[in-house]
């Protein structure tokens, strides 16, 4: 009986040597044979359960990993995977099973990243950048690699040309409508719509040709506005013979707009009819001192002021038609008087 519990202690020790090299199938024979030497140990059965429990595990483990390598030959990594992370479940240090599935899923790493960058070319051939991005997700390159960091860069190159070509069609769209504010004669809206594009767009390449452009049409613009308003201004004043006011206004207006001709031409016809103006009064002055003088009889001092006019004024075709009048008048005035004395004397000598 002695000599049976050590040969049975003995199968034990050896059964647990060979667990320990995974030598599963070994195990079982040497614990199936101490069972069979004592039947009545309970140890002994927990062991051979143990390690037949073991033994299965491992061959269908291993039945797994075969299974999983055929599926890998196939290119069918995703199946591969699935069968050896079940057989890991069932042996987590199953050696062929680590190192099988290590290589698998760096495999499987590298089908998703051609994967993905097929389609992420695939979406950039077709202009879609969001969808291009989001198919590289969050893919990495191996190291030593930069396909997918130079893909992505690819990428946001292709967005931002294509939001740079987005803002020039805006900018030149609201380009085309700020011109045809402009002109629609609104120029204070085109001048405010201007801001805006250059508040929004300022910094964008092209822009400031395009703003720069717009700027000087709008201020040729207001020039020819306010130019046309003082001539309008000065039309009215021209009408309503405020001549020196419609000098003063033109005044104003070339100091603002120096050398424009039209302004220039007005100022010359506002001039001269401002002289014409001055001269007329004057004409009027004289010709109403002269009445005066008339009226009050004193002929000679009339003719005199016509005289002084002349010198003034020139021979105004009134001043030489009233000094006619007036030289004949006090010629019939001298006569009377001569002829008055030469009655008086008659009657003197009778």
């Amino acid at each position: 009986k002695e000599q049976v519990r050590t040969r049975v202690t003995k199968l034990m020790a050896d059964a647990d040597g060979q667990m320990s090299e995974r030598r599963y199938a070994e195990a079982v024979q040497s614990l199936e044979t101490a069972v069979k030497l004592d039947s009545t140990n309970t140890i002994v059965r927990t062991r051979l359960d143990e390690a037949t429990a073991r033994r299965d595990g491992y061959v269908r483990a291993t039945r797994l990993i075969s299974e999983a390598r055929f599926r890998q030959q196939k290119g069918l990594l995703t199946e591969a995977e699935g069968l050896l992370n079940e057989a890991l479940t069932i042996d987590p240090n199953h050696t062929e099973a680590t190192r099988l599935s290590r290589r698998v899923r760096e495999e499987l790493e590298r089908q998703k990243r051609q994967q993905a960058i097929q389609a992420a070319r695939d979406h950039l051939a077709a202009g879609r950048f969001a969808e291009a991005l989001a198919a590289l997700g969050e893919a990495q390159d191996p190291p030593g690699a930069s396909d997918l960091a130079d893909l992505r860069a690819e990428i946001q190159q292709g967005q931002a040309e294509l939001d740079r070509r987005a803002r020039a069609e805006r900018l030149n769209l609201a380009a085309a409508k700020t011109r045809e504010t402009m002109d629609a004669g609104d120029l204070d809206r085109a001048s405010q719509m201007i801001d805006r594009l250059t508040a929004h767009f300022g910094q964008d390449p092209g822009a400031p040709e395009v703003l720069r452009g717009l700027r000087e049409r709008l201020e040729a613009l207001v020039r020819v506005r306010d130019i046309a308003q003082y001539q309008q201004r000065v039309h009215g004043l021209l009408e309503g013979k405020a001549y020196r006011e419609a000098l003063d206004l033109l005044g104003e207006a070339l100091r603002r707009f120096p050398g424009d001709t039209g302004l220039d031409r007005l100022h010359k016809s506002a001039a001269e009819l401002y002289r014409a103006q001055q001269r007329s009064q004057a004409i009027a002055a004289v010709l109403k001192e002269a009445a005066a003088r008339r009226g009050a009889g004193d002929l000679k001092g009339a003719l005199a002021s016509i005289s002084k006019g002349r010198q003034d004024l020139g021979d105004d075709a009134t001043f030489v038609n009233l000094a006619r009048d007036l030289e004949t008048e006090i010629e019939k005035q001298r006569y009377r008087t001569a002829l008055d004395s030469l009655l008086r004397q008659g009657r003197e000598l009778l």
